[in-house]
């Protein structure tokens, strides 16, 4: 007589298994990207990029607290932001400074698109930064021109650098949008430290 085997499941429903486990894996996947990954691509975590901002400012010779508080203040820490006039990412990189960063570096970044990816955006926004912190050592309020560099350009900075004395100058600043920025960014930067404070004790 031919044996039995009690245990084996029949075709039918083995496939009905494997299909159905598919469909979960399938949808457990879709929940991760949608609602898991955009936790810190759209609604943004400082935390998630800390150690990318660190790594830089090591590089870079900047405060990471500064770094910090540009990004903060230019995306919210939303890795995928993009800006009304065309910049990309968490540092709000533009297609002009993404050119300058590779003819520096001889390095070529390909799509924009590559600019949404967080360590690349970190690097070339702080390179970009110490780079107006180099340019205005010389100057009075240093840190203040580096960020009116940042946030309206190195032609507009010379010009405004040119118009008086070296000391107090975000009060000459002629463009209340920027004052502004910098005034915020620098006021992130506190928090930001401060929160270091808290942390290491």
């Amino acid at each position: 007589m031919a044996s039995v085997n009690l245990f084996r499941r029949p075709q039918g429903n083995t496939r009905g298994l494997l299909i159905a486990i598919l469909f979960v894996g399938m949808t457990l996947a879709v929940l991760v990207v949608t609602h898991i990954v955009p936790s810190h691509w759209e609604r943004g975590c400082p935390e998630h990029f800390a150690m990318i901002v660190r790594n830089a400012a090591s590089r870079h010779n900047l405060d990471p607290a500064l770094i910090m508080a540009v990004i903060k203040k230019e995306s919210g820490f939303r890795a995928n932001a993009r800006g009304k006039h065309g910049e990309y990412g968490l540092m709000q990189i533009t297609p002009g400074a993404a050119r300058d960063w590779e003819r520096r570096h001889k390095r070529r970044i390909g799509s924009h698109g590559m600019l949404f990816q967080p360590e690349l955006n970190i690097e070339i926004g702080s390179w970009y930064l110490a780079q107006g912190m180099r340019d205005w050592k010389d100057h009075g309020d240093t840190e203040v021109l580096a960020l009116a560099q940042y946030n309206a350009g190195p032609k507009r900075a010379r010009e405004w650098a040119r118009s008086g004395s070296k000391k107090n100058f975000l009060d000459r600043i002629p463009f209340p949008a920027t004052r502004s920025y910098i005034r915020t960014v620098l006021d992130y930067r506190r928090g930001f430290r401060a929160r270091d404070v808290r942390s290491a004790q």
